[in-house]
């Protein structure tokens, strides 16, 4: 859990002020200068750029990181991996291409009827999944080197970033909608650039794939395994993207935009968890093929606990503060009807987290179809939640099916786990982290502030954060956060 830890630090900090950005962005830039049914638009395309990604990757995702260690040589430069990884998902968007087209004179009227604004953007699906897709395939090659930073530097934090600017742009009249849109869609381009010099800078860059390596078993076995990660991997993105989409598609972009506010704020407490899943990934692939149990069960209790422990912490800033943000917003009541989402999507994120890495140890596992299998499911009582509860209860419906969904698709995982590795992620640590989160909230809940939002929100932070992390630190929940802990103080003592 070291190496995590440590890259996961580095990571963390990235994270934390594309968080922040995030947040500005959310709280504040985008209600000032657009419609709730202009947010749902921008917002529509990229999450549907992401949940069409999986398909034209074909994937190779998957592959990227299990069979990695097959190819892995740094004197033939990996035997040219990326190339046949580069190859699959050129084949996919062809395929993506030739369905887009086929499908387009119905989809098209169908979003059409629903928000007229489509007309001007529908065609912007395509490169968005382009770009999606293949910066997804470099970005999860490079963490074959335990390299996340960059990756994360030049997608994430570079599309928070400029999306700032687009819309400062738009603000002080340099940008028309229309204009920004777009820019924001050519800027999406930058990270497929990037990432491939970055590759090239580290000396894996090679697309000349030796075919010889592949026999006829690990042929059938790969493309096997490709095929079942296809749905494998839609339980990140269903779990995060589907309900924007549907409510886009079932209702219209306004009541996106709506939902999508609340949305960012309840998808920070997870943020976390990224850098946790992207460090693992590897470390857990390398272990299932040594089947090295030991270090799984390891992997999985401790980066449950510390999640949990980050997750618990955020959800207490955010729902504590959730009046003081919505003050603080331009438009602030347009967006307040969405508070309760925040504590429904909240509980689902520390669920989801409290579970960690239960993904990646079915997915890179001999046991990889059973993660099929549970994604499966978690489409299925997404949209089908999301069917019955859309019509009945607008934004608040989604929250809820979300939230049933996630808990169910969770639970049978950390069973299925159990079953055939004999781990869970639990402690008696864990019932205790959550004692702490209970009496942090009754300690701050009853206090009262009457200052300016920012200032409140402030105080409120300070106050959460100081004694949940006396309380997580003093009373020993986390051995990683307090050797973490220890080693900070160390250093400022050396100073």
């Amino acid at each position: 859990m070291g190496v995590i830890i440590r890259q996961g630090g580095k990571f963390g900090i990235l994270n934390y002020v594309s968080m922040l950005i995030g947040f500005f962005n959310a709280l504040y830039l985008f209600p000032l200068a657009l419609s709730p049914q202009e947010i749902g638009l921008v917002d529509y395309l990229f999450q549907t750029g992401s949940l069409l990604a999986p398909f034209i990757m074909l994937g190779a995702h998957g592959l990227a990181i299990k069979y990695y260690p097959y190819f892995k040589s740094k004197e033939k430069k990996d035997n040219g991996f990326l190339g046949l990884l580069l190859m699959i998902t050129t084949f996919g968007f062809s395929l993506f291409l030739l369905f887009f087209f086929i499908f387009r004179p119905w989809v098209m009227p169908f979003l059409l009827e629903k928000d007229p604004l489509w007309k001007d953007y529908f065609y912007l699906i395509i490169p968005v999944t382009f770009t999606t897709g293949f910066g997804f395939i470099l970005a999860k090659y490079c963490s074959n080197f335990l390299r996340i930073t960059i990756p994360y530097l030049v997608k994430e934090f570079w599309m928070r970033a400029i999306r700032m600017v687009l819309t400062i742009l738009l603000i002080i009249g340099v940008f028309s909608f229309y204009e920004m849109t777009y820019a924001f869609v050519l800027a999406s381009f930058f990270p497929i650039i990037a990432l491939i010099i970055y590759i090239r800078k580290m000396g894996h860059w090679n697309l000349n794939f030796q075919r010889e390596m592949v026999d006829n078993d690990l042929r059938k076995e790969m493309g096997e395994y490709a095929l079942y990660g296809i749905i494998g991997s839609l339980g990140p993105i269903v779990g995060n993207y589907i309900d924007t989409i549907m409510l886009g598609s079932f209702l219209n972009l306004t009541s996106a935009g709506l939902y999508t506010i609340p949305m960012y704020i309840a998808m920070g407490i997870a943020i976390p968890t990224t850098s946790i899943l992207n460090i693992s990934a590897p470390i857990i692939s390398k272990a299932s093929k040594e089947n090295d149990t030991e270090t799984i069960k390891t992997l999985y209790k401790q980066s449950s606990l510390n999640l949990l422990v980050v997750g618990i912490l955020l959800f207490l800033l955010a729902w504590l503060s959730a009046d003081d943000l919505f003050d603080f917003m331009p438009n602030g009541d347009t967006f307040r009807a969405g508070k309760i989402i925040i504590l429904i999507l909240g509980i689902s994120k520390l669920f989801d987290m409290a579970t960690s890495i239960n993904n990646q140890i079915l997915g890179y596992s001999k046991y990889y179809k059973y993660n099929f299998y549970l994604i499966g499911l978690l489409v299925v009582l997404n949209i089908t939640g999301n069917a019955i509860l859309i019509p009945k209860y607008d934004i608040f419906g989604v929250a809820l099916a979300s939230l049933f969904a996630l808990f169910v698709f969770n639970l049978l995982k950390v069973i299925v786990i159990q079953r055939l590795f004999s781990i869970h992620p639990f402690s008696k640590n864990h019932f205790f982290l959550l004692l702490i989160g209970g009496l942090v909230y009754l300690s701050v809940y009853f206090i009262p502030l009457e200052f300016h939002p920012l200032l409140n929100i402030t105080i409120r932070s300070i106050l959460i954060g100081g004694l949940f992390m006396s309380l997580v630190y003093f009373l020993k929940i986390s051995k990683d956060i307090n050797g973490l802990v220890d080693s900070v103080i160390g250093k400022l003592r050396g100073r």
